[in-house]
């Protein structure tokens, strides 16, 4: 049995494997290593290594949600973390970016494959279905929306719309043993990891990473979106006047592998982001220096 645990993440230009997505990525000239991006990657690499302790002898097969150009799935393939990867995203330019990158390492399509589709179509699902992955990853848009918000960053409003939900239908529909997600302290956390509860999928893992705002979070809080929102975001805004929030990753296992002996409890996570959100500082979990 193992016991699920939250662990803090050192800030991103500590990150070891970050040097993996930005060799990949300057073959890109659109690519840069966003914390999102990296931190998305961890989680993917994780949650790969704990995959092939559950089945050692199965290949690591991923369903990547909203793969943008694919960048962390072409890493993982080039490192020997996964197998082989799915990834559907609605971008066709974000696709023949992957595409292109795709046939400047020979990556085979045994090995990647693109689907520029909408993941909210029976067709996509089918798509999936039939693909069988045992790891689905989900990078997709988790940030409050407003009528103007761009649908690439938007999460409805409350941050929730596609994650975890949609990564979650996707899991029980192939029947995945892991998944692993993207989020932020800007959403309704409380929300997310209810839905999280009422699924056929525990929690295994929480990395939590200190991050600057980016342009369109800036936005939000100068237009006082978070103000008026029905639930509380977790952000801080340090002596500088820069605003800071926590990207959270979240992988989770089939609630039939029995691996979990206890739960990260709801108010467990929230107590964590408020002291963050009064002090700037992540406390009362160990930090990994090994990213």
């Amino acid at each position: 049995m193992v016991s699920p645990e939250i662990i803090i993440c050192p800030p991103i230009d500590q990150f070891v494997r970050k040097k993996y997505l930005d060799r990949t990525g300057r073959l890109s000239s659109e690519f840069n290593a966003p914390p999102d991006t990296c931190f998305y990657y961890e989680g993917i690499c994780r949650a790969s290594r704990l995959l092939g302790k559950i089945s050692p002898n199965q290949p690591v097969r991923v369903l990547d949600l909203g793969c943008n150009s694919g960048i962390p799935d072409i890493t993982g393939i080039r490192q020997g973390l996964i197998n082989s990867a799915l990834g559907i995203e609605i971008s066709r330019d974000a696709v023949r970016k992957g595409e292109r990158i795709k046939r400047l390492l020979n990556i085979p399509d045994s090995e990647l494959q693109f689907l520029s589709k909408d993941i909210l179509t029976e067709e996509t699902k089918n798509a999936a279905k039939e693909y069988n992955p045992n790891l689905i990853a989900g990078n997709l848009p988790y940030l409050p929306a407003q009528p103007d918000t761009p649908l690439e960053v938007s999460g409805g409003d409350d941050g929730t719309l596609l994650v975890p939900s949609v990564i979650l239908e996707y899991a029980r529909l192939t029947d995945a043993l892991v998944a692993t997600m993207n989020l932020c302290s800007l959403v309704d956390v409380r929300k997310a990891m209810a839905q999280i509860e009422d699924s056929p999928y525990d929690l295994y893992k929480v990395l939590m990473l200190k991050a600057p705002f980016g342009k369109y979070t800036q936005r939000l809080y100068e237009k006082g979106v978070f103000d008026r929102l029905r639930y509380h975001p977790y952000y801080f805004l340090d002596s500088d006047l820069k605003r800071h929030q926590v990207v959270i990753n979240m992988i989770v296992v089939s609630t039939r592998l029995g691996l979990s002996n206890n739960h990260i409890e709801t108010d467990q996570v929230c107590d964590m982001l408020e002291y963050f959100s009064h002090t700037g500082r992540l406390d009362g979990a160990p930090i990994d220096p090994n990213l």
